[in-house]
C-alpha cells in the first residue's frame, strides 16, 4: 500500500496476491483489478525503490531515478502544554541522569529533536556513551526511542557482525541505529573495520544489500547511538570528528525508579508525548555539522584504542632528536626483533595516526647517496616547504647524534628489547 509500504512485489506477484479483487463489467464479465490498474492511463510507475526520510512517497533515488519512497512520517497526537510536561518528566529526568553535563545534555536532546524535525538531513556525528556501571537504564532509553520512531530504528545492532558482513539490510530505512556492548577498539588490529565504520556513520548514500531481497540505493538518514562499558569501544584517532563521547560514572538509580520507567514503555500517551516534545523543541542553534569536542572521555577512548605499534610510534615522535626522519629509520625503530618489522602499509597508517606528515606526499629525497621517503614529525609548516637538501641536512643531523640512538634506546626499553 502506498500509505504503509512494507515490501515491493513484481507485477505477477501482485496480480497473484490480488487475484480475488475483481470488477464486474457488462453482466458477468469480471476483470482483475490488477489488470485495470495496469491499463489505466493515470497509473504511476517507478523504476526502483529507495528510502529518503522527509520526502514524498514518489521521489528520486540517489541515481536520479523515479523511485518509490518507503519513508512515511509518523503521526503525533496534539497534547496541551501542562499534560506534555507531566508526561515527559520521567524521560527528561532519565536523560539528565545519563547526560549529566548540561551542555552535552542539551546537544543530545537537540540531536534527537533533529531526527524528528529534519529526518532526511544527516548530522556529521553520532554519540558514544561510556558507562562505568551497568544497569543504568540505557536500554530503557533505547526502548523509548525505538517506540518514538517505530519501524525506523534498528535497536540492539551487533556492530562487529555488521562490520564483518557483506549484508547491511539492518540499516535499510532507518533514522537511528542503537548498538550496545561494543568493544571494537584496542588490540593489535583495532583499525580492521575503521574505514567501514566511518562510511557507515556519515556516507551520503548507501547501497542496501539485504540478505533476502533486492538490492537498491537509498539516501543515508541513519544516526548512530552506541552504548558501551569499555574505553576501547570504538577505534578513534586524534583527528576523529564522527563521535561525541560521553562518560557516565554515576551509580544506578533506585530499583523503584527503573520499575516506574519500564512501566511507561507500553503507555502510548507517554511515547506520543516524547515525540511531540522533540517535534516542538527549538533547535535553531543546533549545528548538525559541528565537530564534537576532544574531551577527557574522548581522549581516554583514543588512548585505549591505540595498538602497541601506535604507542611505539608516539614514543618515537616524542623521542626522535630531529624533526624529520626517513621511512627506513621509522621501520627500524618500530621493529620488535631482527625477524619482524612492520609492513610499509602499517608504517604509513600508524605514522599518519600519530600526526606525522609525509614530505611532499612521499617524494624521495637523496640522503647520504640513497633515495628515501621522509616523515615530518614536528614543525610541519617549516619542513613541508623546505628544499630536499634541507630535509637531508636535518636527517643527517640525527645521524651525527648517533643515528638517533637515544630514541632507539627509549623504544627498546619500552618494548623490553
Amino acid at each position: 500500500m502506498l500509505s504503509n509500504p512494507r515490501h515491493v512485489l513484481s507485477f505477477n506477484d501482485y496480480a497473484n496476491m490480488t487475484a480475488a479483487s475483481v470488477k464486474t463489467i457488462k453482466k458477468d464479465r469480471k476483470i482483475p483489478v490488477s489488470k485495470l490498474w495496469k491499463n489505466d492511463r493515470r497509473r504511476k510507475t517507478v523504476e526502483t525503490m529507495t528510502f529518503h526520510a522527509g520526502e514524498p512517497p514518489i521521489c528520486r533515488d540517489p541515481d536520479g531515478r523515479n523511485a518509490f519512497n518507503i519513508w512515511r512520517p509518523i503521526e503525533r497526537h496534539t497534547i496541551n502544554d501542562a499534560d506534555l510536561q507531566k508526561h515527559i518528566e520521567p524521560f527528561m529526568v532519565q536523560v539528565a541522569y545519563l547526560f549529566q553535563d548540561p551542555t552535552e545534555r542539551d546537544v543530545f536532546l537537540d540531536w534527537l529533536a533533529h531526527i524528528e524535525q529534519l529526518p532526511g538531513k544527516l548530522p556529521h556525528y553520532g554519540w558514544l556513551h561510556i558507562a562505568t556501571n551497568t544497569g543504568t537504564g540505557r536500554n530503557w532509553l533505547a526502548s523509548v526511542l525505538s517506540r518514538v520512531w517505530r519501524g525506523y530504528v534498528a535497536p540492539n545492532v551487533d556492530l562487529p557482525q555488521l562490520l564483518r558482513s557483506d549484508f547491511n539490510g539492518t540499516l535499510a530505512g532507518r533514522v537511528l541505529v542503537i548498538a550496545d556492548e561494543v568493544q571494537e577498539g584496542g588490540g593489535e588490529t583495532p583499525y580492521r573495520h575503521a574505514s567501514r565504520l566511518k562510511s557507515l556513520v556519515n556516507e551520503e548514500t548507501r547501497n542496501i544489500n539485504p540478505k533476502y531481497g533486492r538490492q537498491y540505493r537509498e539516501w543515508n538518514s541513519c544516526r548512530w547511538l552506541v552504548f558501551s562499558n569499555h574505553d576501547n569501544a570504538l577505534p578513534l584517532v586524534d583527528t576523529d570528528r564522527r563521535w561525541w563521547v560521553v562518560r557516565h560514572r554515576a551509580a544506578p538509580r533506585a530499583p523503584s525508579d527503573y520499575s516506574q520507567l519500564y512501566g511507561l514503555l507500553d503507555d502510548p500517551e507517554f511515547i506520543n508525548a516524547v515525540g511531540v516534545y522533540l517535534q516542538g523543541r527549538n533547535i535553531r542553534t543546533f549545528n548538525p555539522g559541528e565537530r564534537p569536542p576532544i574531551n577527557e572521555a574522548k581522549r581516554a577512548i583514543m588512548d585505549a584504542s591505540r595498538s602497541v605499534l601506535s604507542q611505539h610510534a608516539m614514543e618515537l615522535v616524542k623521542a626522535w632528536p630531529c624533526e624529520v626522519i626517513t621511512n627506513g629509520d621509522v621501520t627500524d625503530a618500530l621493529r620488535d626483533s631482527d625477524e619482524w618489522a612492520p609492513t610499509s602499509v602499517a608504517v604509513h597508517r600508524v605514522m599518519l595516526e600519530v600526526g606525522a606528515i609525509q614530505y611532499q606526499n612521499g617524494k624521495p629525497v637523496n640522503v647520504s647517496g640513497k633515495s628515501a621517503r621522509c616523515w615530518i614529525l614536528r614543525n610541519m609548516e617549516r619542513w613541508m616547504n623546505a628544499a630536499p637538501y634541507e630535509i637531508a641536512a636535518e636527517i643527517e643531523r640525527a645521524r651525527k647524534l648517533g643515528f638517533g640512538n637515544d630514541a632507539l634506546e627509549i623504544l627498546a626499553n619500552s618494548k623490553g628489547r
